[in-house]
């Protein structure tokens, strides 16, 4: 939980993750599924980073970037919504609880690290899940 701490995702993290991106694209043959993952979630983050000051750092963009790579477009996009989710309910039960302050920022990096695994974990079954709720 280095984000929580010091507010850094390290380099170090990011390139693994990428390179397990890159190992898993060549194993499956699923070429633009991965590079269409790699673009779509950091394309959005950069946007939002540009429209938000102080909305996005840089290594919550890298890490959803090198993710999307891993885990496809569809589990990245998964990813991204739980994570977005829980920082949401998270951060507005601490300010609700005044513990941190309406404007004050909380490290985004460890609730995109529980999307990302539970989207690895978790990601055929929920998007499955969600698919069907939606045929209703």
């Amino acid at each position: 939980m280095i984000d929580f701490r010091y507010k850094i995702i390290p380099n170090g993290l990011v390139l693994f993750i990428l390179v397990l991106g890159v190992v898993q694209t060549f194993l499956t043959g699923h070429y633009l599924r991965h590079i269409i993952g790699f673009f779509i979630v950091s394309g959005i983050l950069i946007l939002l980073s540009l429209i938000v000051k102080n909305g996005m750092g840089m290594g919550d963009i890298k890490l959803m970037a090198a993710a999307g790579l891993l885990l496809g477009w569809d589990k990245i996009l998964l990813a991204l919504m739980i994570g977005a989710i829980l920082g949401s309910v998270i951060g507005i039960s601490l300010i609700a609880l005044k513990i941190i302050k309406p404007r004050e920022a909380i490290p985004f990096g460890p609730f995109l690290a529980t999307g990302i695994m539970t989207a690895m974990l978790f990601g055929e079954q929920i998007i499955h899940w969600y698919i069907e709720l939606v045929k209703l």
